[in-house]
């Protein structure tokens, strides 16, 4: 009886710590503009980051959304596939979040705009 609950209590703390974990990296992940992550691709292909810059060249048709994402200095290709916002349109300022590829493109698991009040003049 003694041996199920050391089991039980390692597995708690193996699953809270887990989550902890998962929670944590999202959240220290820092807004990263296009010109730093093509200055550097190497250090971020493969890896969770939250990207940054404006929109243009959309594209859309069935198999998904592709996009550039540009800053004063760069420019980064990105696939999406999945829900787009009300609010997402060439021109905007947007953050997506998923992985640098290693052919330098971006696939994007998410994108966030600002509320559509943040554009009315």
């Amino acid at each position: 009886m003694k041996l199920y609950k050391i089991l039980a209590l390692g597995a708690i703390l193996l699953v809270a710590g887990y989550l902890i974990y998962q929670a944590s990296t999202s959240v220290m992940n820092p807004y990263l503009s296009v010109s730093e992550v093509k200055q550097h691709p190497d250090r971020y292909v493969g890896r969770d980051i939250q990207l940054i810059g404006n929109v243009t060249r959309l594209e859309g048709g069935n198999s998904g959304l592709s996009f550039t994402l540009i800053d004063d200095s760069a420019s980064v290709k990105v696939s999406y596939f999945g829900p787009i916002p009300q609010n997402f349109m060439e021109g905007i300022r947007i953050v997506v979040i998923g992985r640098l590829n290693p052919d330098g493109s971006f696939a994007a698991r998410q994108i966030l705009t600002k509320c559509p009040s943040k554009y009315a003049a």
